[in-house]
């Protein structure tokens, strides 16, 4: 995978590559197959997300960040894939607010978050969703109010990390409004 720049000159009903040049190759991505799977189902992600011919730099930044955390840095895949998922959303508008019950604004150490009408809430107002805790929150809350450069400095067990995970795919295939082949492919082999 290469984050490339490209020339492009208008002909009658095409365009003609005039010119191109590697700005960053990740290259290493593609030295592991799970990486690379995690890549690729990054960037369809992310096609799916931006609203197709706008330009969206916090996108490419979060997309680029990643990349070079998962090539150079040897970070745990399944908390990178969270960490880009969260903040893709959240870059996107399709976060609730997870600082408090999206109905009586009660701020507590729990909140249930239903991926169906996307709130969060606490226990006295539903007993709908998957439980948040304290953890849970705070790496939301974390990577959502952080800048895309500091996303990834924060640690959590392996245990939050799977459990969150499992809650925030499947709230991206129900933004997304389907399954994405190259999530089946990377979970696959995970």
């Amino acid at each position: 995978m290469n984050y490339s720049e490209f020339d492009l000159a208008e002909g009658n009903d095409i365009y003609f590559l005039r010119q191109s040049s590697v700005i960053e190759s990740f290259y290493e991505l593609s030295e592991n197959i799970q990486t690379l799977a995690l890549a690729t189902y990054m960037a369809q992600l992310a096609s799916e997300v931006v609203p197709e011919g706008t330009e969206s730099e916090d996108t490419l930044s979060l997309l680029l960040n990643t990349y070079y955390i998962l090539a150079k840095k040897g970070f745990d895949l399944k908390t990178a894939k969270l960490v880009f998922e969260i903040k893709l959303l959240s870059l996107h508008g399709f976060m609730p607010d997870f600082l408090g019950c999206n109905n009586c604004g009660e701020t507590t150490d729990t909140l249930l978050f239903d991926i169906t009408s996307s709130s969060v809430r606490c226990c006295n107002c539903t007993n709908v969703g998957f439980e948040l805790n304290a953890s849970c929150l705070n790496i939301i809350n974390y990577v959502i109010n952080s800048g895309v450069k500091r996303i990834f400095s924060f640690t959590a067990s392996n245990e939050i990390i799977n459990y969150l995970s499992e809650i925030i795919e499947k709230y991206c295939i129900a933004q997304v409004g389907r399954k994405l082949k190259s999530l089946d492919y990377y979970n696959s082999i995970f």
